[in-house]
């Protein structure tokens, strides 16, 4: 059992650490590969494009303001893009919007994984906003309430269960950011978007993003540690 609790900590002390350097690390990979592509358009004349190439004019660009926060939104079917990317002709920028694009293969090939994700996205919402509070009042039943400690018990597990749904989210996260890298990464080998180099550039960039979401799931832990040990308290 020692073994085990030492075998646990070391992860932990591990997983810690990628989640401490897993975002510098990411904005180091981008700014090395923040030089211009050989090829002259933009990551949103590159968007436009592969919205063509996909045949899918019902996509739409959103542009945002905030640094880095490239996304698909999967109910309005819009692909944001950071102003800093839009107009952008650099490696980072492409790979980035590239990756994006990689979500939106993923959304119209009907894939189970990313079904499962935007479920699983659905009920993290509602686990993240109810998380803390289910621990921190099934906590307080429990330590100082006999005549509730049922109800207690009931309210503190939720509070795990949601815990585990949110871990959940995380694991399938990784697969699924791996894939949509896959799938871009192949886009632009076969756009010939980047030349060779380019491209193990742009792919160094996405590997550096997935280790952030590695790192978000010990983040997760901690703060699932906190919350037990402040319900406790």
């Amino acid at each position: 059992m020692q073994n085990l609790y030492f075998i646990f900590l070391g992860v932990l002390v591990i997983g810690l650490f990628i989640s401490a350097t897993s975002y510098s690390r990411l904005i180091r990979a981008y700014n090395k590969y923040n030089t211009r592509a050989y090829i002259n358009i933009t990551a949103g004349q590159f968007v436009i494009g592969a919205f063509n190439l996909l045949n899918l004019p019902q996509h739409k660009i959103a542009i945002s303001e905030k640094p880095l926060s490239d996304a698909y939104s999967i109910n309005k079917k819009v692909v944001i893009i950071s102003r800093q990317h839009f107009d952008s002709k650099t490696v980072s920028a492409i790979a980035v919007v590239a990756h994006e694009i990689g979500h939106v293969m993923q959304h119209k090939s009907g894939s189970n994984l990313f079904a499962v994700s935007y479920l699983f996205q659905k009920l993290s919402r509602v686990a993240d906003f109810l998380l803390f509070p289910s621990l921190i009042v099934g906590g307080g039943l429990i330590l100082f309430s006999q005549e509730y400690l049922s109800l207690g018990n009931s309210i503190f597990f939720l509070g795990i269960g949601l815990y585990i749904s949110t871990l959940i989210l995380k694991f399938i996260t990784i697969p699924l950011e791996i894939n949509a890298s896959k799938r871009a990464l192949q886009l632009l080998k076969k756009e010939r978007i980047l030349d060779a180099d380019e491209l193990k550039g742009a792919k160094k960039v996405l590997k550096a993003a997935a280790m952030t979401y590695v790192g978000s799931i010990f983040y997760t832990l901690l703060r699932f540690l906190r919350g037990i040990s402040r319900s406790f308290k």
